[in-house]
């Protein structure tokens, strides 16, 4: 009997579905919590959340001072784990309109390109005047989740459960808005933390190709009837 299963022992590459875009008010840091800044933030707001490579992502920034602040930067640095990755200066006039005084918001547009991975990054945020002198300066975080081009709504695994040295056939509902005329689908298997099997297969065996739309990707694994039990992990390349 076959047994649909969303949340089961696979781990697929192949597809993380995304929550809808909105904005998202994040917590926020000072760089030094014993500073007295003269430009004091008390909100900060990402549009949209989660953030997704290759697309535009505004950080804003809702801040107050006392001064008159007629000049200066904003400069941006960004951590992926600890890893600094980018660097960048921007003319606080060009944020917000100046002179800034009394209540203000910093509008900041980023897009990070396509190809950066997945997971939690930090962006640290300092201002300063046109004398270089800080103004202020926050960190916070906020995730990067892969934007992949197939999502995956089901998986079917026959016969259920699997047996040692019988062949299974796990189907993998899916759709896609890209029209896939070739690619491949790499297959890794593993036993707890260790990896025991690979193994890489033409799409186009798999299904029927061009892949468009609403689609079903059928796999036939058999396991050796020794093996113990496993964790598949399936991804998608095109």
């Amino acid at each position: 009997m076959a047994v649909k299963l969303f949340v089961v022992a696979l781990f697929f590459s192949l597809c993380i579905l995304l929550p809808l875009a909105s904005a998202n008010s994040t917590d926020f840091q000072y760089c030094n919590k014993k500073a007295n800044y003269v430009v004091k933030v008390h909100g900060l707001d990402i549009t949209p959340y989660p953030v997704k490579g290759g697309k535009e992502t505004t950080f804003s920034i809702a801040a107050t001072t006392d001064e008159n602040i007629s000049g200066g930067k904003l400069v941006i640095d960004v951590k992926y784990l600890f890893l600094h990755v980018h660097k960048e200066s921007h003319d606080i006039c060009k944020e917000t309109s100046c002179p800034v005084s009394g209540d203000f918001v910093i509008s900041h547009s980023q897009a990070l390109p396509g190809i950066t991975p997945p997971g939690s990054y930090t962006l640290m945020m300092r201002m300063f005047d046109g004398s270089n002198r800080e103004l202020s300066c926050i960190t916070f975080g906020f995730n990067k989740k892969a934007n992949y081009a197939v999502k995956v709504s089901g998986v079917d695994i026959t016969p259920y459960s699997v047996k040692g040295g019988k062949e299974a056939t796990f189907r993998i509902a899916a759709t896609t808005d890209d029209n896939i005329s070739s690619g491949k689908l790499i297959i890794d298997v593993k036993y707890l933390f260790l990896h025991v099997h690979h193994e890489t297969r033409d799409i186009c065996k798999e299904t029927s190709c061009p892949v468009s739309g609403d689609f079903v990707l059928p796999h036939s694994q058999s396991l050796p009837g020794i093996a113990p039990p496993v964790s598949l992990f399936f991804q998608f390349l095109h």
